[in-house]
């Protein structure tokens, strides 16, 4: 595990064109995604998510807010490295923490449809509190 570098908040709009990309193979591995790389852009732009680059990749965040028990918690939107397997989210637990915490949140969440991650996750504390099955119609 390389040293940790902190992210630090960035406006999209300083960084599409090099985000863009990487943005779009995440959600292209998807599946049934119906999300567009623009919604990320809008949702950064308008502050409804927020964007956070270092010299290994980015992240974005948003707060999901439960509909019912009113809990808040940190979402890892969209996270990318330019170099994979190198365990980044170990060395950046600390610091999620302090940006939950200052958002009042409760929990931190991320969702991958990468199956490497789920043991990898487990292993570092984090749990299983989701599975969603989709089928067409």
């Amino acid at each position: 595990m390389d040293q940790f570098i902190e992210p630090k908040l960035t406006d999209v709009r300083l960084c599409w064109e090099e985000i863009r990309g990487p943005i779009c193979s995440i959600l292209n591995g998807i599946p049934h995604c119906e999300v567009i790389p623009e919604d990320i852009y809008s949702e950064c732009v308008n502050g409804r998510a927020q964007l956070y680059m270092s010299s290994i990749g980015f992240m974005v965040l948003t707060i999901e807010v439960d509909p019912f028990s009113k809990t808040r918690s940190l979402l890892i939107w969209i996270a990318y490295v330019h170099e994979t397997g190198k365990h980044n989210w170990v060395s950046h637990v600390q610091w999620l923490n302090q940006l939950a915490k200052a958002s009042d949140c409760v929990y931190i969440k991320a969702k991958s449809v990468v199956p490497e991650m789920e043991q990898y996750a487990l292993d570092n504390g984090w749990e299983i509190t989701e599975r969603v099955y989709s089928i067409e119609v």
